[in-house]
């Protein structure tokens, strides 16, 4: 997320918003202090929030659920995640902003396959949070992780009703974009593994890993798993985890060139890299350079738009996919490239692009999820002509064969509308947006401005 809008004041609480209990230290492989576990009562529904002031979808799209009916003016960089033992459980988290200034982190939960949902408030311990990200282990419990100048990670035993203990997963120790990943085996759930990596070092020059073996309860020291080498590679920027069948964990991220010094970056190629590791984090393969992407894509004079690579993972088969964003040179469009792994990440298919709607369509922030038939759906904000869509694309299962670009948002929205300024220029509208995918469902999860400030919406469509 962008320094300039995670690392304002923090705002306390509002009675009813605090989600988490008080952190409790765990670093490396102590265990935190013994304390009795606690749970917050439910959460009370909120107030039906007024319509969005837009006109009825066009014809053909379908309706927009709003999420986010909370006393927080903005949002941003929202994920999601389904629960496996009950896929109409929707989990969803974001970075919230309220009107005193600062960041916290807000999760959402929906028991009726996103028509509806409840709001668990800002998270205690996270504020100046930013990069949240979103997981379900194989007994429906779920996580929620973000970056607070350390990790701290807050789990639900109710699917999203209430937050138990917030952990703080590492303690002193400089991270950047930090994403988890349960381990989607079945087995006691005092044995899951949970898979964290992110950005550090000195510069982001060290892709770092951290774990935990006991169900969140404790997180090992970090380690590097890749260091940024010679004078091309400056830093390493945005991993994404996921983690799949027999243990199998993939980390894909960018590779940074050294960069002038500017307010607005120059668009740029950058190397995408994943690893993976067979034995649940126990040991690493070497890097593979899936292709060059680029990762800020300059949309108009005075503002980048953003391609964070995505990756994703099949729990029942050795099936894995990442994506990026890839643009020629002064090309009016940009597409999305997806490898495929059928060997747990040892080797990974070419690049393929997906079908793009038009030949002035610039993706960015593609986002991937695989359901349990091992049916991959991509989502991507489609931006044309100053307007974003929205929209989603499914492939064939154990495949990268996608079908063409389905608009899920009502209506465009235009991005500059309500959004945030910044280091990526005029208008900022988050570094990722959400998808997740279960018993046929695609659930994609975005903020839009179309409020007249960013909120959370979301709708569901058959796979």
């Amino acid at each position: 997320m962008s320094g300039e809008l995670s690392r304002r004041a923090a705002l306390k609480l509002t009675a009813w918003g605090g989600a988490g209990l008080v952190a409790s230290a765990c670093t490396g492989n102590d265990r935190p202090a013994a304390a009795p576990e606690q749970t917050l009562p439910e959460a009370p529904p909120l107030p039906e929030a007024p319509p969005l002031p837009e006109a009825p979808p066009l014809p053909g799209r379908p309706r927009n659920v709003r999420v986010s009916r909370d006393e927080f003016v903005a949002h941003a960089e929202p994920c999601l995640a389904v629960n496996p033992r009950e896929p109409r459980n929707l989990l969803g988290a974001c970075i919230a902003h309220p009107n005193e200034g600062g960041t916290h982190i807000a999760a959402y939960a929906s028991f009726d396959a996103g028509a509806s949902w409840r709001s668990l408030g800002g998270l205690q311990d996270s504020a100046d949070g930013r990069d949240p990200t979103v997981t379900f282990d194989a007994t429906g419990r779920g996580f929620v992780c973000a970056n607070t100048d350390d990790l701290h990670v807050w789990r639900t035993d109710d699917g999203g009703r209430t937050s138990g203990a917030a952990v703080l997963a590492t303690r002193g120790h400089k991270l950047d974009h930090p994403w988890l990943a349960a381990d989607p085996s079945p087995g006691p759930q005092s044995t899951t593994h949970l898979y964290g990596a992110w950005t550090g070092g000195s510069d982001n020059n060290w892709l770092e890993f951290g774990r935990s073996t006991d169900g969140g309860h404790s997180f090992q020291a970090p380690r590097a798993i890749d260091t940024a080498l010679g004078p091309g590679e400056a830093n390493f920027a945005s991993p994404m985890v996921a983690a799949g069948h027999g243990g199998a964990v993939h980390a894909v991220y960018g590779v940074w060139p050294p960069l002038p010094p500017g307010v607005l970056r120059p668009e740029f190629p950058a190397p995408i890299r994943v690893i993976s590791s067979p034995d649940r984090g126990e040991t690493w393969g070497q890097p593979i350079e899936l292709g060059t992407g680029v990762m800020e894509i300059r949309v108009q004079p005075d503002t980048n738009g953003l391609g964070l690579p995505a990756v994703a993972a099949n729990e029942h088969r050795d099936f894995a996919a990442a994506a990026f964003v890839v643009r020629q040179p002064d090309a009016s469009f940009s597409d999305v490239a997806v490898c495929v792994s059928r060997d747990r990440g040892r080797t990974w298919s070419a690049a393929r692009s997906v079908p793009r709607a038009s030949d002035d369509t610039v993706y960015l922030q593609p986002q991937l999820a695989i359901d349990e038939a091992g049916r991959l759906a991509l989502s991507a904000f489609a931006y044309r002509r100053g307007q974003i869509d929205v929209v989603v694309l499914v492939a064939k299962p154990a495949t990268a064969r996608f079908g063409r670009p389905v608009p899920v948002t009502s209506r465009p929205f235009d991005p500059a509308q309500g959004t945030l300024s910044g280091k990526h220029g005029a208008w900022w509208i988050g570094d990722y947006q959400g998808l997740a995918s279960a018993a046929g469902r695609v659930h994609p999860f975005w903020n839009d401005p179309r409020s007249g400030r960013l909120e959370i919406l979301t709708t569901s469509l058959r796979a």
